[in-house]
C-alpha cells in the first residue's frame, strides 16, 4: 500500500502520533503550558467525546476511535473520578514551605508538594 509517496508493507503495524496530536500548537494556544482553564465549558465525559465524528473537537484521543475505541473507556473514567476524589477528600495538597511549585515541567509538578493526611 502506498500512502503520502511512502511505501507502507501488508502487515505493517501503524499506531497514532497521539502525543504529537495533542500538543499541537493548532489544536491549543501553548500546548506545554498548564491551562485547566481551557477546557472550561467542556461538560462531556470521555465515551461521549470519543463519539464525536470531528478528532479535533474531542477533549482527549487517548481511548482509540471508531472499532477501535477502547470498550474499557467508562470503567477507566469512573475509576480515575473514585481516585481523584478520594485524594482530594482525603489529602491537604500544598507547596513545601518556600520551595515553589514549578507548572512549566510536568514532569516535576508534584516534586515539591506535601500530601498531608487530615
Amino acid at each position: 500500500m502506498s500512502y503520502a509517496g511512502y511505501e507502507i508493507p501488508e502487515g505493517t503495524t501503524l499506531l497514532p502520533n497521539i502525543p504529537s496530536m495533542m500538543r499541537s500548537p493548532e489544536r491549543y494556544v501553548d500546548p506545554d503550558r498548564f491551562d485547566p482553564d481551557r477546557f472550561l465549558g467542556d461538560d462531556l465525559d470521555s465515551a461521549a467525546s470519543a463519539r464525536s465524528a470531528d478528532w479535533e473537537k474531542r477533549d482527549h484521543i487517548h481511548f482509540g476511535w471508531g472499532r477501535r475505541l477502547c470498550p474499557g473507556i467508562h470503567v477507566a473514567d469512573i475509576c480515575l473520578f473514585t481516585a481523584v476524589s478520594r485524594i482530594l477528600w482525603g489529602f491537604t495538597i500544598r507547596p513545601r514551605r518556600g520551595e515553589p511549585v514549578l507548572m512549566d515541567d510536568y514532569t516535576s509538578t508534584f516534586q515539591n508538594c506535601l500530601f498531608l493526611a487530615p
